[in-house]
Order: structure tokens, then C-alpha cells, then sequence
């Protein structure tokens, strides 16, 4: 180990240019493939392909995904049931069907490859960066797949596969369906067949992260293992460690998290358990090895809370713990004598609760500003159920490890799958009742990314504090902690100061990129009100708007406008009724009979969510806002060769600030009816253009009438060729800014 260490510090130069070299290599090998190897594909046809599976993905009644190798490269592929199919789908057939495929076999679809693209709108997530975090390039969706009599695939992962389905029919048997998947989800992570109850009963009670394989894992392992060799022969007991290590890694999908905790339990092992290498060099080497292996890997939210976790345990927990331990001896004046009698039993129980509390502060140290970023919640009963369920936790990984050693020996592996299934009772049960604490959630938008810098800053700086001091000129040395002091204060009043502005303060218009649809929003003195919320793209414009409402802390719509009942206008309306408090929606009676407005209708009142109907000149008025409908007329129909659309609602939105005109999908028949309304509208700061930049809308005449700023088109090219050159040409002419959703992204 010395003699390692010497060879380090004297190759320290050039074994970190060769890092960077082989990183470097590495980064270009990644991005080709994810980002330029398939640029140039035909997304829409659908070929004969053949692929390899890795793994199942996914499983639910109408979507079945696996991790396949296509082209030498991993995909998720999507087998869809067939929607478009004249007979009613039979999920349980289909299920049946499509859900038996294992590692190595080789499957034959005709599919269409897809490469997820960012649509640039506030809070989105990124698929794309998700599914290269995980080394898979895009998607390919089918309706059908059949396999073939060829096997393929590592010798090795086929074994440990084959072990992984065993060991999963097993546990199916000796235990009842929801202790199973849940003890199966707990100790080797496949959570395909969890129920979203239970996984949510784990997220609100701030112990999600038992759902997820990691260190502990590894710890339960590694003593248990020392435990067997108690009992026999302690040759080679370090080899036997590292196989069952790698082992368990690949049992578990090798997901980011096991692989850091895989790599340090692997230099813990190889080194004998000595402290000969610094947990922080241990972490460090971890991060170079994955990111190696996949520089994209530091794009994945779960690799970024598993390193900060443990970074949080290591650099706070020692230290809070003494504290809570000398401030409990002060509590019950014990400082200078053992304990005794009741004192005794008092002291040992706190301590038993100052452990897994002292971890849970430490860990939410270094996580609490990701969390709220990445998911814009938190919630307080964290800290208590991570007190009640470490320890139940920490002894049922054990045994489960233990009952896995001897699931082929009959009775012991019944009597502890008995008992496993009587803990994981106790688990269900808790959950269950502390996730009923969700109202001590906290709820914060998101904060801008000076304030995060500045909340670490001040954690770095108090941490190599010592460090510092060292360096320091003695009269600074002496106000240094003053100093940090002054800028602890700043720091909460800058995070304070920027929270206050965004949730009380902060007035926008967003327009986002849908696609093929239209969805604005407003928010101004604290309402929120939508104009239209539709996409070709079936769930989009609702998930869209409900990643926005998570990142902006918007816990109400106030007023939805709908334009007029198209879908690429309307289908987002059913996604938000689900998860957001809705006060009002308010449209235009079609003028004639629509399938989507009796739809939307019958929805409504079945959520009883209150309506209201719109005519022409109709106001409606929040403070600073004023909404006024512009057409269509009330007493008759504008005639069109798309009646519809040249109905549509047309909007004009009046701010202290700005005047915003929604055109819908009115035509040029629709134009010429409100023509002499150009008064009433005044100046356009925006404009919405009309049928997604179509050439049936926005005339030179209206262009020439309304005085108009920019003009907002939010279309998608590939499906339906919006905009028009025409309508694109005739903005250009009256020196209108241009703003399209498709090249900006949300605007």
C-alpha cells in the first residue's frame, strides 16, 4: 500500500492527464453514439429489426418495456397493445403475451427507432438525458414482437438472470403478492410489479430511498459473509467476497447507485477493510470509474443523491452525533458518571434514536436543496419514520440475505419467509400510517441556481474552516468566525429574499412548446390562468404544465380559456382534473355538434368543476388582469370551409404591463369579422397566431389594421407543415418580431 502511494504521488501529473486523456476518449465515444449515430434516421418507418433483451423495463396493462441491444447499442423498446386494432384489447392476453421475454432472447418487430428530443419548456424533464445516464441511446416502439429460436448473450449474465427469475418464482411462492414485491423491490431492487400505493406511502413518508439498492446492501452483505466464515475455512475469502459483490450488483441491474456502492465495497474488500484508503478517495474513485464508463452517468438524479448522501454521512454525521450525545449528558447530568438505573435505560434508548436521527440530519444536509429542486417537495416526517424503520430496515436486509443463501432448504426457508413476511406486514403498516403526516410537506419553487451555489459555498467553507484559518493573516484569523457568521446571514437572506420574490412577486407569460397544440399561461399577482392546453401528442400538454406548476410552486388554476374544442387545443384538461385544484373553466358553446365537447362536458361535471360559458364582448376580470372575448359573434355563424376553427374564441388579455391577443385557430373569415373591433383591441404586445401559423389565418388586412409587436407561433413542422412560408412572409412584411415554440422552445 506505501509503496502504491509513493507511486501515486510521483506519477500524480501523469496519471491525471491520463485520466483526463481516457475520459476525454470517452465523452466523444458517448456523445457520437447518443447524439449524431441515429440524427439521421427515418423515425417513421417501420422496419424489420431484431433485437437482443437485457432486461424487463416496465410492465403495466397497456405499455411492456425491456432494456434491449439493437444495432450493438441498448434501447428501450416499447411494446405498445395495439390501439388502432378494430377488436377490444385483451391486457391480460396481451400481458401474458409480450411479459415472459428474459435475457439473451432474441425478438423480431417492425418498429419505428425514436430519439427524445428537448422541448426547452421551464422544469421539463429531460428523457433524453435520463435514458443516456443509463447508457441507452433512444426508443423503439412496436405493437408486436415475436421471438426467434436464437439464444444469445454472456454466459455469465445468462446464469445470474436465470438465478434472478428462480429466485423470483421462489419468493412468489413462500410469500403472499404484495410482501413479495416489496421484499423483492427492498433487497434487490425490482420494483416492476410494485404497487404504486406502496410506492407512494414510501415517498411520503420521506423513506423512498429503502426502495433503492445501495450501500447498505452492500454492508448487509459483506457482514454477513464475515459472519459464514466464522464457521469455515477463511481461505480465499477475499475473492469469494469480490464474486458475490459483482454478483449482486448484476442481480440488481447495476443501476448508478449499487455501482457506486459496488466499486467502494470492492476497494474495501481488496484492501482488507483497513482504513488505508480515505473514504474520500474511495468516492472519488468511484466517480472516475462510472463516469469512464459513461460521463453521461452524472446526468442521472439518483446517482447525484446517492453521492451526496454519503458525502452528507461522512462529513457531518460523527460530529452531530457527539453533539446530540454531549447535550443529552447535559440534559440528564451525567457528564462525569456513568449512568445508573433509570438514567441508564433513558440514556441507552436516546442513543438508539440519536444514531439513525443523526444520519437522516446529515444526509439532508448535503440533499435537502437537491430534493427540492429536482422534485420542489420535502417532507418533515422524514426524520421520524428514518428513526422508527433504520433499525427494521437494517435487520431485515440481513436476514433477507440470509434467507436467499437458504431458499432451496425446505422448512428454514419457509419459517423465514414467515417471518420476513411478518416485518415487511409491519413495514407496510407504517408507511402507510406515516405517509397520513403529508401535510408537514414543504412546498418551494424553485430557487435560481445562485441561490444553491451559495448554500454549498457557505457548507465548503465551514467544513476546511481549519484549512483556512491556517492561511490567514493573524488579525483576519481572529474575525474569521465572525466573518462566516456575517455570511451565513447573507446567504439565508439572499435564499429568503429569492423565495419570497418568486412565490409572491414574480409576474410572467409563458407559451409553451406543446408540439403540435397550443398552452399558454399567466401569472400575474398570484392567479394563474390557462389559454388552451391541448397537443397532437396525447398527455404532453398536462405533464408539461404540471412539471412547470411543480417548479413554480403553483398549487392552483383559476381560470382555463379554451379557444374552442379541438383536441390539440383541449386534451391536457382531463391530465390536470387529476392532479391539480382547478377553479374555473370557461369556452364558447360550439355552434355546432363536436364528439370532444360532449367529452370535456361530461368530464367537467363529473369532477365538479365549475363552468363558464362565453360569448362575445363577455369580460371577466382578476385584479390587473382584464379578459374580454373578441369573437366569434353571438346571434350567427361565421361561414367557413372549417366552421370550427373559424368559431374559435379570440382573446384579448389586458395587463398593466401588456396586451396579449389569443387567436386560436380563427381563420381569415374570423379576422374580417372583428375588423372593426381594432380599436377596442389596441396595441399587441403578442400575438398568438391563428391555426398555428396556418395560411387559412392571418391576413394582410388584420396586419394592417392591429398594431402588433411579436407574434407567437406554436407549431410543430413535420406534422401538419405549420407555419405557412405564406403567413411567415406576411408577418416579415409589417417588421413583426417572429417567435416560433419549435425553434425556441418555450417562450
Amino acid at each position: 500500500m506505501k509503496k502504491l502511494r509513493n507511486y501515486i504521488n510521483k506519477h500524480k501529473v501523469i496519471i491525471v492527464i491520463f485520466l483526463v486523456i481516457v475520459f476525454f476518449l470517452s465523452f466523444s465515444l458517448k456523445y457520437y453514439k447518443f447524439n449524431v449515430k441515429y440524427k439521421n434516421i427515418d423515425i417513421g418507418t417501420n422496419g424489420k429489426l431484431e433485437a437482443m433483451v437485457i432486461e424487463k423495463y416496465s410492465v403495466n396493462d397497456n405499455k411492456i418495456s425491456y432494456i434491449v441491444i439493437y444495432n450493438n447499442d441498448k434501447f428501450l423498446l416499447n411494446i405498445y397493445a395495439n390501439k388502432y386494432s378494430l377488436e377490444k384489447v385483451n391486457t391480460t392476453q396481451f400481458v401474458s403475451d409480450y411479459s415472459n421475454f428474459k435475457y439473451g432472447d432474441v425478438i423480431s418487430f417492425r418498429g419505428s427507432i425514436s430519439i427524445p428530443e428537448k422541448l426547452g419548456n421551464e422544469g421539463e424533464f429531460n428523457y433524453k438525458n435520463y435514458l443516456n445516464s443509463k447508457d441507452i441511446v433512444g426508443t423503439i416502439s412496436t405493437y408486436d414482437a415475436k421471438l426467434s429460436d436464437v439464444k444469445i448473450g454472456n454466459v455469465l449474465f445468462n446464469y445470474i438472470y436465470n438465478i434472478k427469475d428462480n429466485l423470483s418464482r421462489k419468493i412468489d411462492k413462500d410469500m403472499n403478492k404484495e410482501e413479495a414485491t416489496l421484499f423483492k423491490s427492498m433487497v434487490y431492487g425490482d420494483d416492476l410489479e410494485l404497487d404504486s400505493e406502496i410506492k407512494e406511502n414510501f415517498e411520503k413518508s420521506g423513506i423512498s430511498h429503502l426502495l433503492v439498492v445501495s450501500g447498505t446492501h452492500m454492508s448487509s452483505i459483506i457482514l454477513l459473509l464475515n459472519f459464514i466464515y466464522k464457521f469455515i475455512n477463511k481461505k480465499n475469502n477475499k475473492y469469494i467476497n469480490i464474486f458475490v459483490i459483482i454478483v449482486f450488483c448484476i442481480l440488481s441491474s447495476s443501476g448508478l447507485s449499487i455501482m457506486r456502492a459496488t466499486i467502494m465495497g470492492l476497494i474495501t474488500v481488496i484492501f482488507n477493510n483497513k482504513n488505508n484508503i480515505n473514504i474520500y478517495l474511495k468516492i472519488a474513485i468511484s466517480i472516475i470509474i462510472i463516469l469512464i464508463y459513461n460521463p453521461y452517468s452524472i446526468l442521472n438524479s439518483g446517482m447525484i443523491l446517492s453521492y451526496f448522501a454519503v458525502i452528507g454521512i461522512v462529513m457531518f454525521q460523527s460530529q452531530i452525533y457527539s453533539f446530540f450525545k454531549i447535550k443529552l449528558k447535559y440534559m440528564l447530568k451525567i457528564q462525569y458518571i456513568k449512568p445508573k438505573g433509570i438514567k441508564s435505560i433513558i440514556y441507552k434508548i436516546l442513543k438508539l434514536i440519536l444514531y439513525p436521527l443523526s444520519i437522516t440530519i446529515s444526509v439532508q444536509i448535503m440533499l435537502l436543496p437537491i430534493s427540492l429542486y429536482l422534485f420542489g417537495h420535502f417532507y418533515l416526517i422524514t426524520f421520524l419514520s428514518n428513526i422508527i424503520i433504520s433499525y427494521i430496515d437494517s435487520f431485515f436486509s440481513f436476514i433477507s440475505f440470509i434467507y436467499i443463501i437458504c431458499i432451496n432448504i425446505p422448512y428454514l426457508s419457509g419459517m423465514l419467509a414467515y417471518f420476513l413476511v411478518f416485518v415487511l406486514k409491519i413495514i407496510i403498516n407504517l408507511t402507510s400510517f406515516l405517509s397520513k403526516f403529508d401535510i408537514l410537506e414543504i412546498s418551494i419553487p424553485r430557487l435560481s441556481i445562485t441561490s444553491y451555489l451559495l448554500y454549498y459555498s457557505l457548507i465548503i467553507l465551514y467544513k476546511l474552516k481549519k484549512y483556512i484559518k491556517v492561511n490567514l493573516k493573524n488579525n483576519i484569523k481572529r474575525h474569521f468566525s465572525k466573518i462566516l457568521c456575517i455570511y451565513c446571514i447573507f446567504v439565508m437572506l439572499f435564499i429568503i429574499s429569492n423565495y419570497t420574490y418568486i412565490t409572491y412577486f414574480e409576474n410572467y407569460v409563458y407559451y409553451f412548446n406543446v408540439k403540435q397544440g397550443n398552452m399558454a399561461l399567466i401569472h400575474k399577482n398570484g392567479k394563474n390562468i390557462i389559454v388552451d392546453i391541448g397537443s397532437t401528442t396525447e398527455n404532453l400538454a398536462s405533464n408539461i404544465l404540471l412539471n412547470f406548476a411543480k417548479v413554480k410552486n403553483i398549487k392552483k388554476i383559476d381560470l382555463i380559456l379554451l379557444t374552442h374544442m379541438h383536441t390539440d387545443h383541449i386534451n391536457g384538461v382531463q391530465g390536470l382534473i387529476n392532479n391539480i385544484e382547478i377553479g374555473n373553466v370557461a369556452y364558447s358553446i360550439p355552434k355546432e355538434d363536436i364528439t370532444e365537447y360532449f367529452q370535456l362536458k361530461e368530464i367537467l361535471e363529473e369532477n365538479k368543476i365549475s363552468v363558464i360559458e362565453l360569448e362575445e364582448s363577455d369580460e371577466i376580470k382578476y385584479k390587473d388582469i382584464d379578459i374580454k372575448v373578441i369573437s366569434p359573434p353571438k346571434d350567427f355563424e361565421i361561414e367557413d370551409s372549417d366552421s370550427v376553427n373559424a368559431n374559435s374564441m379570440v382573446i384579448d388579455i389586458k395587463t398593466n404591463k401588456s396586451n396579449l391577443l389569443f387567436m386560436g385557430d380563427a381563420t381569415k373569415q374570423s379576422e374580417k369579422y372583428f375588423l372593426n373591433k381594432s380599436n377596442e383591441i389596441g396595441k399587441v404586445d403578442v400575438l398568438q397566431v391563428g391555426h398555428h401559423g396556418s395560411s387559412t389565418s392571418t391576413s394582410d388586412e388584420m396586419l394592417n389594421s392591429i398594431n402588433i409587436k411579436n407574434a407567437l407561433i406554436s407549431s410543430r413542422k413535420k406534422v401538419y407543415g405549420h407555419p405557412s412560408e405564406d403567413t411567415l412572409n406576411i408577418l416579415k412584411k409589417h417588421n413583426i418580431n417572429i417567435w416560433i415554440t419549435e425553434k425556441s422552445g418555450r417562450i
